[in-house]
């Protein structure tokens, strides 16, 4: 019977420590996707990848936080996908700013086009609140867009 409970006792001890903490991101040097369902190549646009993870935990001060990652990626077939996904806009809390935003378009032929920090231009709202905007270089036809962003804010439960 102490056998059990220690064992128990033991588990229940280590368990949080084996968590699983998802890290998104994207790949360095992405391999090159194709599309081998033709019904899609007559689309503008065909979103690839679509993650979005939700961790919530406690600061130090003992406030409970959200940190929201949000990693797409999208196949640009025509001029109307370009037009849709060309450019990207998230709203933001002013008191809580963007941990990380960062873009890149990869053409046809492997080729990286990677946004450098300058090209992410604040907008202030009518309504007080921020915006990032970014538009994307260099997409043409048959690329693919791909944008990974990292925001933390606390949780407010009323």
């Amino acid at each position: 019977m102490k056998f059990h409970f220690l064992f128990i006792l033991l588990q229940c001890s280590v368990n949080p420590l084996v968590a699983q903490r998802l890290q998104i991101d994207w790949e360095e040097n992405p391999s090159a996707e194709k599309l081998c369902i033709e019904e899609y190549k007559q689309e503008s646009a065909v979103i690839l990848k679509e993650r979005l993870q939700l961790e919530f935990s406690y600061t130090l001060e003992h406030e409970p936080t959200c940190t929201k990652r949000i990693h797409k990626k999208i196949l640009v077939n025509d001029e109307k996908g370009i037009e849709m996904y060309n450019k990207v806009k998230f709203t933001y809390n002013v008191e809580y700013p963007i941990v990380l935003m960062k873009a890149r378009t990869i053409l046809p032929n492997g080729n990286k086009i990677q946004l450098k920090p300058e090209a992410f231009k604040e907008l202030k709202e009518e309504n007080g609140s921020r915006s990032k905007l970014f538009a994307l270089e260099g997409v043409e036809k048959g690329s693919i867009i791909e944008y990974v962003i990292h925001m933390r804010y606390p949780i407010s439960f009323f």
